[in-house]
């Protein structure tokens, strides 16, 4: 399964990687630079902006987890039978 994960990810990134060749190309790659320097920033304050928007719902995740996981182990220590 993860073999088939690794190829499915490497096929779709060519497409991806040979367009941003292209892209360089054609506005030159000072401003592609600049380009994915202000994506990457403005995804930087829009994550601050959400994680400080919603605190509850990661701590609702964790929380989640954890009684999945208690209930896991709740269910390996029960003795089983053997009919």
């Amino acid at each position: 399964m993860l073999a088939l994960q690794l190829v499915l990810y490497n096929a779709w990134s060519i497409p991806i990687i040979l367009s941003i060749g292209a892209l360089i190309d054609i506005l030159h790659i000072d401003r592609v630079l600049y380009l994915m320097s202000a994506s990457i920033l403005l995804f930087g304050i829009w994550s601050v902006y959400y994680e400080r928007k919603h605190p509850l719902a990661r701590q609702m995740q964790s929380s989640e987890e954890l009684t999945a996981a208690a209930k896991q182990l709740l269910e390996l220590n029960q003795p089983q039978t053997i009919d």
